[in-house]
């Protein structure tokens, strides 16, 4: 009887440190996450744009070769999702000094990235 009380024990013991990292890494998005993910997409709208020489019309262009000089994917389609899956907004500027606009609405907030320039120099977009 006490072997098998020590079999279960070790086994219950093994469980645990098995999906012990997947509990203490499970916690919600920060804006930090989001600004991250946004300069990711918007690094591959950079590589689209230097590809093809044209922005992509919609986001979903950059999972699918619609150019020539395409040389994608440039993302996973889940990419294309805010941490709690829904759309990130993509908008073709045609005024102003920035070429498109990425924003992601969560929580409240509107992060928006308004400038590619910001996400390849590592700098932060706005949080409002």
């Amino acid at each position: 009887m006490r072997a098998l009380t020590m079999i279960v024990l070790a086994l219950i013991l093994g469980y645990a440190a098995f999906i012990w990292p997947c509990i203490r890494f499970a916690r919600p998005p920060t804006t930090q996450d989001i600004n991250i993910q946004l300069r990711k997409l918007a690094m591959a709208i950079d590589t689209y744009y230097i590809d093809t020489g044209e922005l992509p019309p919609a986001l979903s262009a950059l999972l699918a070769a619609d150019r020539a000089g395409w040389d994608g994917p440039y993302l996973r389609e889940s990419e294309l999702l805010d941490p709690w899956g829904k759309p990130i907004r993509y908008r073709i500027s045609k005024l102003g000094t920035h070429p498109y606009q990425l924003q992601c609405p969560c929580q409240g907030q509107l992060i928006d990235l308004s400038e590619s320039q910001t996400a390849s120099a590592g700098g932060t977009p706005a949080v409002q």
